[in-house]
């Protein structure tokens, strides 16, 4: 028949080589692109002319940047998008701020 040794090398051959290939498929998708300071910076630029005052050009800085945000009795824990891990926020933190200032009246 089609199987023989000639055909059973050559199957083995492939096998072999279309393992390399998904090895090295998942090794690209795990590095992390470099990227040029003019990419990033042109990348950042893209927020500047933004109007503060439309929520949904807030909500998409939100959405680039943070990952989520788990609100406790008294902590906020925050994950970002730009890096590893998260952060926590004490409420004394949050209520010594400046942004207090900035707040609606507490009803």
């Amino acid at each position: 028949g089609i199987f023989n040794s000639h055909t059973k090398k050559r199957f083995d051959e492939l096998e072999k080589a279309k393992s390399e290939l998904e090895l090295r498929i998942i090794q690209e998708e795990i590095k992390k692109p470099i990227f040029t300071r003019e990419q990033i910076m042109f990348w950042i630029c893209r927020f500047k002319d933004g109007n503060i005052d439309d929520p949904k050009y807030r909500a998409s800085i939100v959405d680039i940047f943070v990952n989520a945000i788990y609100l406790y009795d008294d902590k906020i824990v925050l994950t970002y998008n730009y890096k590893e891990g998260s952060k926590t926020v004490s409420l004394a933190e949050v209520n010594s701020s400046d942004l207090v200032e900035c707040a609606p009246p507490y009803r």
